[in-house]
């Protein structure tokens, strides 16, 4: 099993979701959940999970809870 960790930029309370990423590697996600409890981070996962072909438990917050820089760990198969 490898992992790989992804530096993203989330934009919450978006009309719609999307997702970007630049030549760099650095991934921009816009979700329509707000940014209380959690929210935004969950739906984050989830469209990061989806964009990766993984299953959501794959993709791990490790930083940036309170922050719209934020790193996630996902492990591949």
């Amino acid at each position: 099993m490898s992992e790989k960790i992804f530096d993203v930029k989330v934009i919450p309370n978006a009309k719609k979701e999307r997702i970007f990423e630049d030549l760099f590697g650095r991934i921009k996600i816009w979700v329509c959940s707000p940014a209380i409890e959690g929210r935004a981070n969950k739906s984050v996962a989830q469209v990061l999970s989806n964009y990766l072909g993984v299953k959501s438990s794959s993709v791990e917050l490790i930083r940036g809870f309170k922050s719209r820089n934020k790193l996630f760990r996902v492990k591949f198969k």
